[in-house]
């Protein structure tokens, strides 16, 4: 199975999640923010029903002998119940009405990333199913130097409205942005302050030609 990374507005999407235990509530936490989330089980954690109470979820209870109903309108489904054979039994239902699904255990249609996130980029790491710990690693090692590329991004927009007005040429401007990019003196004034590295960006776009 290959995965190809994508990000995709859920905005309007419809997830559902079967089970009610801490692996569905974690998975509900994980699209709460990004999705209509649907909670569907027999019980429910103290906290999804807090979660439920505050209008970030909704949660059915269901004693789920009958799952078809649920996957109406559905984009996503995830099964996340205590049962093996249950679990199977939706990834099976939804393979079959064409519906992606995120299984717990094993890589399904659709892989959560580990999201990291600033203003300016949002990053999904992901072992593709293998290994945790590499992920966690990595992503520990990302969100130490992200705050950095933040400060490049913001830098580099701010630079190119000012490249905008003094150089014409389209290709012009965007080697004087990778310019920026590769120099290290830039990144060294951003480890101090957006402002240095901004003025060593400036001295470069304000650089004489030899």
């Amino acid at each position: 199975m290959t995965h190809m990374p994508l990000f995709i507005d859920l905005s309007n999407k419809k997830v559902v999640v079967f089970g009610g235990g801490h692996i569905a509530e974690r998975k509900a936490r994980e699209f709460c923010n990004y999705s209509r989330t649907k909670v569907v089980s027999r019980t429910f954690t103290p906290e999804l029903k807090r979660m439920a109470g505050d209008g970030e979820i909704e949660i059915i209870k269901d004693d789920l002998t009958d799952i078809r109903r649920y996957f109406q309108g559905a984009f996503l489904v995830i099964p996340a119940t205590n049962d093996p054979k249950l679990n199977a039994l939706i990834a099976d239902y939804a393979k079959t009405r064409k519906i992606l699904f995120n299984k717990v255990d094993v890589a399904g249609d659709v892989i959560v990333p580990s999201i990291i996130s600033s203003n300016e980029i949002t990053l999904g790491v992901s072992p593709l199913g293998k290994t945790l710990a590499a992920a966690k690693f990595l992503k520990t090692r990302i969100e130490e130097i992200l705050d950095e590329f933040s400060s490049m991004c913001r830098l580099q927009e701010e630079i190119r409205f000012t490249l905008k007005r003094i150089i014409k040429n389209q290709q012009d401007r965007r080697q004087m942005l990778y310019k920026i990019l590769s120099d290290e003196e830039v990144w060294i004034g951003l480890s101090r302050s957006y402002d240095d590295g901004l003025k060593a960006a400036l001295d470069i776009v304000n650089e004489k030609p030899q």
